[in-house]
């Protein structure tokens, strides 16, 4: 039987039938799944970083919400290369802003790595709307930038994935569309961060934690914060 092949930007118009809010963790899950898993999306990875004419061989692992040196890695996945280990160690973003430092810090993490004998080589990438990569690249430096929109892409060639492959690119459908009305409310393509929906508890937490700030610890510098949203769990200095 004859399969349909989606022609490329069909998703635009697809029936849209997840009915919650995608976050981060959703993204992270998606990702680990298919490097896992999938033998096809490990090889557009790897064709769309270092290039296929790399010395990679296997995966050898997989990991979640790693932490290190007080920060955590999103991701990390191990292939086998030539000399040893190489690793990627990926941040995923939705409309979130960047920690201090937060790309240095995954390479940081990455000298560590190989100083202990963990890796002989190592890649920082990023994973988010194509949008919000062009808006953070000139100042947050990773090895390599995928965007969401690449990713989706790679899914509409996966006729063999069936309905798997709907899920998935609504799931980054609709973490792209959280980026573009999370900055579209604002009316301003700036870096600060506008969440595309607030949430007051955390809002209040943030602002009470600045206001005892600036009176136990006026020496540490913390900026004033604006509207939180419910992923706004991690409280950055600087």
């Amino acid at each position: 039987m004859n399969k349909r092949k989606r022609h490329k930007g069909e998703w635009s118009s697809m029936e849209t039938v997840l009915t919650y809010s995608v976050r981060e963790l959703h993204i992270d899950l998606l990702f680990l799944e298919e490097f896992y898993s999938s033998e096809p999306f490990r090889k557009w990875f790897i064709e769309n970083t270092v290039g296929l004419d790399s010395d990679i061989v296997k995966i050898l692992r997989t990991e979640h919400s790693v932490f290190e040196l007080e920060r955590e890695s999103d991701l990390e996945i191990a292939f086998e290369g030539s000399k040893g280990e190489v690793l990627f160690l990926i941040e995923n973003k939705i409309n979130a802003q960047f920690q201090p430092d937060q790309a240095d810090d995954y390479k940081n993490r990455g000298i560590e790595y190989i100083r202990r004998g963990k890796c002989v080589e190592f890649y920082t990438i990023l994973f988010a709307p194509e949008g919000y990569i062009q808006m953070i690249k000139p100042s947050h430096n990773f090895d390599f930038y995928l965007s969401f929109e690449s990713v989706m892409e790679y899914f509409e060639t996966q006729d063999q994935m069936g309905k798997r492959a709907n899920y998935k690119m609504n799931v980054l459908k609709k973490a792209i569309e959280k980026y573009q009305n999370s900055y579209l409310k604002s009316g301003s393509s700036s870096s600060e961060y506008q969440p595309s929906e607030v949430n007051q508890g955390i809002t209040q937490f943030w602002q009470r934690y600045w206001e005892d700030l600036l009176v136990r610890h006026s020496d540490i510098p913390m900026p004033k914060p604006g509207e939180k949203g419910p992923a706004s769990t991690f409280i950055g200095l600087g």
